[in-house]
């Protein structure tokens, strides 16, 4: 212990020295951070109005069958707030559509009516804004799904009218149960019309975005502090210096042990002092001595985790190389700027595969009250700190 507590003291000495380079490594990801977090919290914030996209409606036919068509298209839940439907004249609509107060204009043929009770299919026309792209696909795709439930309607319609002509029903009873089943047919259709696909997800980052991202960044950050704060603390003794302190009986494991309760140290401090009076401020739920484990477990992660890296590879160009790829994954793919329940599912399996996901993870439960986490963090802290011990048995097999 006593050469472990000596390169403690030689690495500490070196690091107050070299203050201003510390005050840098731990303040540059904090602003970058920040920075970042202001901006995906503001444009992720629900604003309290949504400017719909206007779509003009065109009815050549003005029958009941094509105010069943318009309804079972437009008068939707989900349709209605992002679509605004205005009824207008194919001229007025054109003149509209021109000069980009309409985003769409939908056009219902003459004799629309009078082929739905003959199966006759009459297309609609959509004409899209050519210069919104996006808007007219996404109009396109929403009218697409419509005109299936009204095509299953008209089926079921036209079915029940064969039927009763098959029969020989009279013609007024005819044309009063058509009309009858447009209705039944229409508001069934209409009822199924869930143009899109609805899955309700539930988190922290539903209830609290800003406490989310703040426990998202700061595990980020203890990463990269972790990365910049071992590196920093590995160059304290050149290959001349280690070599002379060998012949005191000082050795790799010595060497590695100060490295690490150095980095672990002071990342941890960092981290408490300035993620715990931040998440206070957001209002979290969990107890700050947990959360402050969680820190400690954090430091002692990464740090290990980074160091592991720096004995296995032997160049100092392929440990930054691979180290800061590990953390542009992780930051990329662990959930830290968009939450990984909104990844693809190739994506998600991805996610699933890094250290950042299982980390961020457990800090969201602890800040929803559950302590079960701390275990997951503590198994991947014994798990990295074999990774590192690992590759200094083998650096000494290889010598």
């Amino acid at each position: 212990m006593k050469h472990i507590a000596a390169l403690l003291t030689i690495q500490f000495h070196m690091w107050i020295k070299q203050w201003k380079l510390g005050v840098t490594v731990i303040v540059t990801p904090l602003l970058l951070f920040s920075a970042i977090g202001l901006i995906v919290t503001h444009q992720l914030t629900p604003s309290d109005t949504i400017n719909k996209m206007s779509v003009g409606v065109v009815d050549l036919d003005q029958t009941f069958e094509t105010k069943q068509a318009i309804g079972q298209m437009f008068d939707n839940e989900d349709v209605e707030q992002v679509i605004e439907a205005i009824d207008i004249t194919e001229a007025k609509g054109a003149e509209m559509l021109a000069s980009g107060e309409l985003d769409a204009l939908v056009v219902i043929p003459e004799g629309f009516s009078e082929d739905l009770r003959y199966g006759i299919n009459s297309p609609i026309t959509v004409i899209g804004q050519s210069s919104q792209p996006l808007q007219s696909a996404l109009i396109l795709q929403l009218l697409t799904a419509a005109s299936h439930y009204v095509s299953a309607a008209q089926s079921g319609v036209n079915a029940v009218h064969h039927f009763l002509v098959e029969q020989d029903v009279s013609a007024d009873v005819r044309q009063a149960e058509l009309q009858r089943n447009i209705v039944t047919f229409s508001l069934d259709a209409l009822g199924r019309l869930d143009v899109f696909d609805e899955v309700l997800v539930s988190g922290l980052f539903q209830e609290n975005l800003v406490l989310y991202y703040i426990a998202s960044f700061l595990v980020l950050a203890v990463m990269t502090w972790s990365f910049f704060i071992v590196h920093i603390l590995r160059q304290a003794f050149d290959a001349a210096t280690f070599d002379r302190l060998r012949t005191r009986g000082i050795n790799d494991w010595h060497f590695a042990g100060a490295t690490f309760i150095n980095a672990a140290a002071i990342v941890f401090l960092t981290g408490a002092v300035v993620g715990l009076p931040a998440i206070y401020a957001a209002e979290g739920n969990a107890s700050l001595f947990l959360l402050a484990v969680a820190i400690l477990l954090l430091a002692l992660l990464f740090s290990s985790l980074f160091y592991g890296i720096s004995v296995w590879i032997k160049s100092e160009q392929g440990v930054q190389i691979v180290s800061w790829l590990f953390i542009l994954i992780g930051a990329a793919a662990g959930g830290h700027f968009v939450p990984a329940l909104y990844f693809p599912d190739w994506l998600q399996t991805l996610s699933d595969w890094t250290i950042n996901k299982w980390a961020l993870d457990a800090a969201i439960a602890l800040l929803q009250g559950t302590a079960a986490p701390l275990l997951t963090l503590a198994l991947f802290v014994i798990g990295a700190l074999m990774f590192a011990a690992a590759g200094i048995l083998a650096k000494k097999g290889a010598r």
